[in-house]
């Protein structure tokens, strides 16, 4: 399943019980043979089920700690299109825009509507897990409540899918242009030898420096040793995204095609790309604060280079 053993893929995505693990496998069984007309159930039937199950499990979730808990399910939103992966900080700014509603919907919970409050809440019912190490723990057994210093959270598998969480941070895709027919016309016939080889030269070393920032960006994430594994893994994949195009360009330089354009395309999506970390509370505290920097650092890097392309090197010292 996607890439993961099977049935660790199922019961990591249900809550530690076995009615629950029961009720999912029948979802699969059911959706491969009563929906789709199956007598195999597919990669295909289990995704579709997944996004049920998880849906059922949400409002589950919210009705069975109605009487402890009546303002559960109003904390939800919290947690609604965006990564699974929550910092403390994030949280706060969240919980922060929301609190002063909460409180006059349930007044007689504001002692527990705080901060610290609902991280208690949402560990002890299973939402939530933290990150411990290298590991994420969710409550169960012997567990540690979750302690003031710890502060990355994970919402649980089984409820990304109803909540739109499904990937670890809420980045912005990079979408490639090189496929578009905006791109290949090569030098226009009747271009000067010599014009046409400055403007091939000049984009070689375009696509060069695009490739270069890349590779820097990827060195400082493979680098952030403290930042969670799988918002890791998401830069990673976005900046990939960006270094895909950039060996794709390197077929078309001297093509109208405007080398220069892409660029600068590029630097407001590696800006964009920090501004989003920090909205999302990946910043030092998380191990991500250095990731923002070099991001930040290859931009204006870029940026620069996009005013001397014809002159000056734009190149920095560190790589």
């Amino acid at each position: 399943m996607e890439g993961e053993e099977t049935a660790a893929y199922l019961f990591r995505r249900c809550l530690p019980r076995p009615r629950d693990a029961i009720q999912f496998l029948n979802l699969c069984q059911e959706t491969a043979w009563l929906i789709n007309g199956r007598d195999r159930i597919t990669e295909a039937d289990v995704v579709q089920a997944g996004r049920q199950f998880s849906d059922w499990k949400l409002k589950d979730l919210a009705l069975e700690y109605l009487v402890a808990h009546p303002f559960l399910k109003h904390l939800f939103p919290l947690f609604q299109n965006t990564g699974y992966v929550v910092p403390r900080a994030a949280l706060d700014s969240r919980f922060e825009a929301a609190a002063e509603s909460l409180h006059r919907l349930f007044p007689a919970y504001a002692d527990a509507l705080t901060l610290p409050g609902i991280i208690d809440v949402l560990f002890a019912v299973g939402f939530l897990g933290v990150r411990r190490g290298n590991d994420v723990v969710f409550a169960g057994g012997d567990d540690l409540p979750v302690q003031a210093h710890e502060t990355e959270f994970h919402v649980h598998p089984c409820f990304r899918a109803a909540l739109g969480a499904t990937s670890a941070i809420d980045l912005r895709h990079f979408e490639p242009l090189v496929a578009t027919n905006r791109l290949v016309q090569g030098i226009p016939q009747g271009f000067a030898d010599n014009v046409g080889a400055t403007v091939i030269a000049r984009d070689h070393r375009l696509v060069l420096e695009l490739r270069r920032s890349c590779h820097s960006i990827l060195a400082q994430t493979s680098r952030a040793v403290n930042l969670a594994p799988d918002a890791r893994d998401e830069i990673t994949q976005q900046i990939n995204r960006v270094l895909d195009e950039v060996n794709t360009m390197a077929t078309h330089t001297g093509s109208t095609f405007y080398l220069e354009d892409r660029l600068l395309v590029t630097t407001h999506y590696f800006d964009t790309l920090a501004a989003q970390l920090l909205a999302g509370g990946l910043d030092d505290t998380t191990g991500a604060g250095e990731v923002v920097r070099r991001i930040e650092e290859e931009s204006r890097r870029l940026r620069r280079l996009a005013g001397g392309s014809y002159g000056s090197s734009g190149s920095s010292a560190r790589s």
